[in-house]
């Protein structure tokens, strides 16, 4: 793989859908997956719970670029934009 991390970045079905089919193509413990909008009950929460994946909730945009930032430091990351309200 020609990146040490993947980071998903969204929400709802479209970054479920992403994560469905990267957990099954990789190794888990590189995946992972940060919400980026609010609700009560998160699909996008669950289903991280269910396959193993380090999951993170941040809702303001200075706080997911403080986050990036720190998470990509040192290291190759691969994000992807799911469905997020965060715009880079």
């Amino acid at each position: 793989m020609f990146f040490d991390k993947v980071l998903i970045i969204g929400a709802n079905k479209v970054a479920c859908d992403c994560l469905e089919s990267l957990v099954q193509k990789m190794d888990k413990t590189k995946l992972n997956v940060l919400e980026s909008s609010d609700s009560k009950i998160s699909m996008l929460q669950n289903l991280c719970k269910k396959n193993d994946v380090s999951y993170y909730k941040i809702l303001t945009k200075k706080n997911i670029s403080d986050f990036i930032e720190k998470f990509s430091s040192s290291s190759k990351v691969l994000i992807i934009s799911a469905n997020n309200q965060y715009l880079f």
